[in-house]
């Protein structure tokens, strides 16, 4: 549970920057590709996740482009492959909870009847230093499927709550040195118990997620995810 909650973190922070555009707030250009590393709270490697845009169109201000995603373990085994659209409307860019779910925990899930209520979580061109954004939440009921009166044995809720730009700082990776906005927000899940955890994620502007880290509700680290390469298209 603690896995699909970091994976959830991570991928719904993935898409955001701040900048004056689409391209200035995600580069969005067709073969611009992403390469991250995760690791555990002692440092270990656990996977990397890969990106590449593989198709990108324009329609007025709005911009949309396909993205392919990879994700591997720590010894470079594949674990999951997925392909979701980003769509970008001038400056501020929406992304559903519900596409950014780990994939694999979804097809665990095969023949039963899954229902998903999601919220988007905007993000803006114009972040600030004190700037509060806008909550989001999410509801994924499974239940048997062939049944008259299907009966629900999994219900999770997933809230993303005081999104907050705390500051501007310099962060530096195996992609580069990169002048960042610190955002934080908590996070809660609830399912038979309730999950709270809290994460910081410093973006670029054009670039997008450079670093990320989840903290236990007491404060303790529990992983991270760094940039490692970028390749603009």
């Amino acid at each position: 549970m603690n896995q699909l909650l970091t994976s959830l973190i991570f991928f719904i922070t993935i898409f955001v920057s701040c900048a004056q555009n689409c391209d200035d707030i995600m580069p969005l250009n067709e073969g611009t590709q992403w390469s991250y590393q995760s690791f555990d709270k002692k440092g270990k490697l656990t996977s990397t996740i890969d990106q590449k845009i593989s198709a990108s169109s324009n329609s007025g201000s709005a911009k949309q482009a396909t993205v392919q995603q990879s994700i591997k373990d720590n010894k470079g085994k594949s674990v999951n492959n997925s392909e979701y659209n980003i769509t970008c409307d001038g400056g501020k860019i929406s992304v559903s909870i519900e596409k950014m779910m780990n994939q694999e925990m979804m097809a665990s899930f095969e023949g039963m009847e899954i229902n998903v209520d999601a919220e988007d979580l905007d993000y803006y061109s114009n972040l600030s230093v004190g700037q509060s954004l806008k909550d989001a939440s999410m509801t994924i009921d499974v239940s048997a499927s062939g049944t008259e009166t299907p009966m629900s044995f999994l219900k999770l809720t997933v809230y993303i709550t005081n999104r907050k730009v705390e500051t501007k700082e310099t962060i530096t990776t195996d992609a580069g040195t990169f002048e960042c906005y610190k955002i934080t927000y908590d996070t809660e899940m609830q399912t038979i118990m309730k999950i709270k955890t809290k994460a910081v994620e410093w973006f670029c502007p054009g670039v997008g997620m450079v670093k990320q880290e989840t903290y236990s509700k007491n404060g303790k680290l529990t992983g991270s995810t760094k940039l490692s390469s970028l390749v603009k298209g």
